[in-house]
């Protein structure tokens, strides 16, 4: 590994400005996005692409959520580290891990405070939706703007952009996340409204929200 990829990493790692503060919003927004999407789910409006996926392949198996999206994250990290070394970070280790089992836990969490029989009327259910939906949106935001590094899944198109320079990266990420979504439905994942209006919001927000914190936080380097 050579000096450049080195600094790379400990930048990515160790940032100079708010480490600290980072590290607190980077838990907060990771653990806010299993909470939204486990109420999501609740809703059966569908899930963003990565957590489709997850769940169809964890129906299949048997396996529990959070065993099924760190078994997952580790395969794809393994992967695509050579070649992806300077976007990993702690934000890289904590969503290859804390989403899944968070999103397991509020999974266990809801059965017995929410029962099912909760969501059977479209209300109820667009209710429960609304804000369930910009809280992912903001969570979301939330851990992509401190720039601890990005998970193995988002990982993926980014250096698969760099390779293919004349396709621009927001078409590359549609088409992974698409790709996603069209194996996770053939498992049986189920595909909503959220699955499909996720990607207009994400990008806007974030911009939005990168703006904010750094204005009053100043957590660019």
């Amino acid at each position: 590994m050579n000096k450049l990829k080195l600094q790379k990493l400990r930048e990515t790692f160790f940032p100079k400005k708010n480490f600290g503060l980072r590290m607190l919003l980077l838990l907060l927004g990771i653990t806010g996005m299993g909470f939204s999407m486990s109420l999501l789910l609740k809703v059966r409006f569908g899930g963003d692409p990565y957590t489709v996926l997850m769940n169809a392949v964890a129906e299949r198996t048997g396996f529990p959520i959070g065993n099924t999206c760190a078994l997952f994250n580790m395969a794809t990290f393994l992967a695509v580290l050579p070649a992806g070394i300077g976007y990993f970070g702690f934000g890289t280790l904590a969503n290859m891990f804390l989403f899944g089992y968070s999103l397991q836990f509020f999974n266990w969490a809801m059965a017995g405070i929410l029962p099912e029989s909760m969501f059977r009327t479209m209300p109820v259910r667009v209710t429960a939706f609304i804000p369930a939906f910009v809280l992912f949106i903001l969570s979301t935001s939330l851990y992509m703007v401190v720039r601890l590094g990005t998970s193995p899944y988002d990982a993926v198109p980014i250096l698969v952009a760099r390779r293919i320079k004349k396709i621009p990266f927001r078409l590359v990420r549609m088409a992974f996340d698409f790709l996603m979504v069209l194996i996770g439905f053939l498992m049986g994942g189920k595909v909503g409204i959220f699955t499909l209006t996720m990607p207009l919001f994400l990008g806007p927000v974030i911009s939005l929200m990168g703006n904010r914190i750094n204005a009053r936080w100043h957590l660019s380097d």
